[in-house]
């Protein structure tokens, strides 16, 4: 068997466009699996792994901004593409989940103690939000774009170790609504800010 150039799973209602872009990426070499709603990409999520979600954003039942909150729950590493009908894509950028990389969890070590602020506060883009103790040293977090903050990581005010354990995944800090100016701000993916750390070191 030839290998593929990767898994991905396609999530949309509308069967045509499902088909469309199975046809699309199988040609290209791609594994592909479909699924007509968020629920049933949830479960064949429970056996499959995949390395790119394509998710329609308007769905019947479960939507695909609430899809992707509870994909990122089991899966934080996993990339995420996000297609729409409709002009107006707010909802793609309200919820941005903040937290430290794992490369500042591993200089910091054990982290003892979290600073989090209060759901509704708002921040500017580098503007302090939070701060981290740790053995070695207390810590500012710095907000990488404008926003209100929409929810904060309550767990992390008893268990702050879970940063050290799943920085990207259950140790994340606060969920951020984004200002509209912030949309358009250029962000480093986890793997962009890796190699920027590398050659920074260099």
């Amino acid at each position: 068997m030839e290998d593929t150039a990767g898994s991905v799973l396609v999530v949309d209602d509308a069967p045509q466009i499902c088909k469309a872009l199975s046809d699309v990426l199988t040609a290209s070499g791609y594994s592909v699996r479909t699924a007509p709603s968020g629920e049933r990409a949830l479960q064949i999520m429970e056996s499959s792994e995949f390395d790119l979600m394509i998710t329609d954003l308007k769905m019947s039942g479960m939507s695909g901004m609430d899809l992707i909150a509870r994909v990122k729950e089991r899966a934080p590493h996993l990339s995420i593409v996000i297609l729409s009908g409709y002009g107006d894509m707010d909802d793609v950028i309200k919820a941005m989940r903040v937290g430290i990389t794992d490369y500042a969890q591993h200089e910091l070590g054990d982290i003892v103690y979290v600073g989090l602020p209060k759901k509704g506060e708002h921040f500017e883009a580098h503007g302090i939000f939070a701060s981290v103790e740790s053995v070695k040293a207390v810590s500012d977090v710095y907000c990488p774009a404008a926003g209100t903050v929409m929810e904060v990581n309550e767990a992390l005010v008893n268990a702050p170790e879970r940063i050290n354990a799943d920085p990207h995944g259950e140790g994340w800090l606060i969920k951020l609504e984004l200002d509209k100016r912030a949309a358009g701000q250029d962000l480093l993916t986890a793997p962009e800010y890796e190699e920027y750390i590398k050659g920074a070191g260099e």
